[in-house]
């Protein structure tokens, strides 16, 4: 019995020796290429509906009408500023203004008209990514307004390198 658990032993330190030689660590290396692109996005979360059909008081004009909504803005590509333009001119003795909040580090230009060509909306925008921002858009008449049933205008937001 001793020689069998002589050879047994011996074996298994035979064996041992020979298992951590072939099992020996192999390495290798690979090359990771990456970019990071410039990202600049807006999207606006909803439409909005306005209606003058009121007056401030008796002899006092038109009521205007407020209606608003929020945006999202991504931006990893340097100073911009966001510009909006309507489609078309807003009927005579009517104008729609947009007030839009500015993401964090940027200035809103306040209450703006809008018409057909680009408005500076808001300033110094830089690197951000926040959602939920305030667009508040306010629609006011004269009472020499004509009658519109059911207009609309496309309002379109760009990001724009600020110059």
């Amino acid at each position: 019995m001793r020689k069998q658990l002589t050879l047994a032993i011996a074996t298994t330190v035979l064996l041992a020796g020979f298992g951590s030689g072939v099992a020996s660590a192999q390495t290798d290396s690979s090359t990771v290429t990456y970019t990071v692109s410039p990202v600049t996005l807006i999207e606006i979360a909803s439409d909005v509906s306005l209606t003058i059909d009121s007056v401030n008081s008796v002899g006092g004009g038109l009521a205007n009408d407020t209606d608003s909504t929020t945006y999202a803005i991504t931006n990893n590509a340097g100073a911009k500023k966001l510009v909006g333009k309507l489609n078309a001119a807003m009927p005579d003795n009517t104008t729609l203004s947009l007030q839009a909040s500015a993401p964090a580090g940027a200035a809103s230009a306040g209450a703006v008209t809008l018409s057909n060509s680009n408005q500076d909306l808001v300033t110094g925008i830089g690197a951000v990514n926040q959602s939920g921002i305030s667009i508040v858009f306010t629609l006011s008449a004269t009472v020499n307004a004509q009658l519109v049933n059911a207009g609309t205008k496309t309002l379109t937001l760009t990001l724009v390198d600020e110059s």
